[in-house]
């Protein structure tokens, strides 16, 4: 009797356009907490058969789980006296047979056979069949996405002391999105799953220890202030008060890290470090496809001198920018900094001299309604005076082209915003080329499924609005063929960063199969 791990990591796909506009006064977010997107872990339990080779126990090619198929005399056989037992009745037997048609081993491929021999095998009661029934339903194999019925068979299998269940049923209990918000009793299930041995359950309970999800009872888990750090794994976001965070430099500097893929946990390298002129014009890049982290970096480089000139002004504008890609931190480091005397001083002087980023920063903090004494005609018109200007002023082109996609203190026209756009791209912002992408796919011009790549290469490489627009493509079915599960897991991306709209979308499409049982009613 054999074991066989298959891996499959889910489509991860990435980000879209929000038009929504962050007020500062005061900001309030949502208690979120993200858990890492599932990734495809089928179990396979392989029945004893007098028959069974060694090719039975052979691990599944992971590279291509869905075109292996093998055809012997001896698997003939073997597969013939599969089906028998299947068929009469022996629950390891469906299940195994289950999962070779899943991976066209004997057989050939067939998702829907597939589910209907695993689901006949769960239903008779087969933890490890259960568990992969929920697999099926997470990721639409063989039967539709439904992420309830993922749960509920997660639960049955939980009930049986499967490790693995457990822990995925545990971690329902992070997101409020198929089931309330509950961090004891994820804490409860993640710990039980780590104590049986399950390796990712491990790492998570330790993360959860860190947050203080230890020390919480199961009155108070829902009501809990979360800590604002996402240097690992789960993300948790939540801003009560303006101002009482204190978001440390580490902090920022190691989710930019994190989300540019390198290990931020184990380098010592820190803002603090930062001085080289190479280092600023990497971050510049970063800034420019659209990564809010990038943003909040140089945002804090530039507030405090380190590595750079110190600019308030500048400052203040990254973290606009970051604000306007739903960036947590920006928030907060924004009204921090825009309530000092020496930055409103030097904001005033430099406005009145002309000065193009402080024109900007004072236009887009009207937009925000954060500073009420630059009416909407004003902040227009210093905007429309950055724009003319030559060159022109990049960050106003795209800060002005989000309000005419919006219809913000000027006539919508969305035409005209992504005229402003390419004229941003000319001046080498690639987030304008995101914004002229999921305008067009948005609007749902004929074109807009040419637009496609362009998201997909840019959300490779960071950008929060080409993750959560390739979601919506592959929600809606894009330039792609209908996905809700990989458009799950390009929403789920963007909203561990801290993007609404993502989160939202995600609600949203939870909300479309909520069953009306009490169980399943979030805040």
């Amino acid at each position: 009797m054999g074991r066989i791990l298959f891996h499959r990591e889910p489509t991860v796909a990435e980000q879209l356009l929000s038009y929504k506009y962050t007020s500062l006064l005061p900001v309030k977010r949502l208690k979120i907490a993200l858990a890492p997107a599932l990734c495809f872990c089928l179990v396979v339990h392989s029945p004893a058969l007098t028959q069974t080779k060694q090719s039975v126990r052979q691990p599944v090619r992971a590279a291509s789980p869905l075109l292996y198929y093998e055809s012997s005399p001896t698997q003939v056989i073997e597969t013939f006296a599969l089906m028998q037992q299947a068929n009469g009745g022996n629950v390891s037997a469906q299940h195994e047979l289950g999962y070779r048609y899943l991976v066209g081993r004997g057989l050939p491929a067939d998702t829907q056979k597939a589910a209907e021999w695993i689901l006949r095998s769960a239903e008779r009661g087969m933890p490890l069949a259960q568990f992969n029934a929920a697999i099926l339903y997470t990721h639409a194999l063989g039967v539709p996405w439904n992420p309830f019925k993922a749960y509920a068979w997660f639960k049955k299998a939980s009930e049986q002391t499967f490790a693995s269940a457990e822990f995925f049923y545990g971690l329902q209990f992070l997101d409020g999105l198929v089931v309330q918000r509950d961090l004891a009793r994820a804490y409860q299930l993640v710990s039980r799953a780590a104590s049986a041995g399950h390796e990712q359950a491990k790492e998570v309970l330790a993360d959860l220890r860190r947050r203080g999800i230890d020390t919480l009872s199961a009155r108070d888990s829902r009501q809990q202030r979360s800590a604002t750090d996402t240097t690992l794994g789960l993300v948790y976001l939540h801003f009560e008060t303006v101002g009482d965070a204190g978001v440390s430099d580490s902090t920022l500097f190691h989710e930019l890290q994190r989300e540019m893929g390198n290990d931020a946990e184990s380098s010592d390298h820190t803002p603090d470090s930062t001085s080289q002129s190479e280092e600023l014009e990497t971050l510049m890049k970063e800034a420019s496809i659209g990564v809010p982290e990038a943003f909040t970096v140089l945002g804090r480089l530039h507030e405090r001198g380190i590595g750079a000139y110190r600019d308030l002004i500048r400052a203040a504008m990254y973290y606009l920018r970051a604000n306007r890609l739903e960036s947590p931190r920006a928030p907060v480091l924004l009204y921090d900094l825009v309530h000092t005397d020496a930055f409103m001083r030097e904001l005033t002087a430099r406005s009145l001299a002309g000065d193009k980023d402080a024109r900007y920063v004072w236009a887009a903090l009207a937009a925000i309604e954060f500073d009420r004494l630059l009416g909407p005609a004003q902040a227009l018109k210093l905007l429309e005076e950055n724009v003319s200007a030559n060159p022109p002023h990049a960050a106003s082109l795209l800060e002005l082209g989000v309000w005419y996609a919006t219809g913000r203190n000027v006539q919508l026209d969305p035409d005209k915003a992504i005229a402003l756009w390419r004229r941003a791209s000319a001046a080498g912002l690639r987030e304008a080329d995101v914004r002229i992408a999921v305008a067009e796919v948005l609007l749902g011009r004929p074109d807009a499924a040419n637009h496609v790549p362009v998201l997909q290469e840019e959300a490779s490489k960071g950008s929060i609005l080409a993750q959560t627009a390739l979601g919506y493509c592959l929600e809606n079915g894009i330039g792609f063929p209908m996905n809700k599960p990989g458009a799950v897991s390009s929403y789920m991306k963007a909203a561990q960063r801290g993007s609404l709209t993502a989160y939202n979308a995600l609600k949203r499409m939870f909300d479309s199969l909520r069953p009306l049982d009490e169980e399943f009613i979030v805040d």
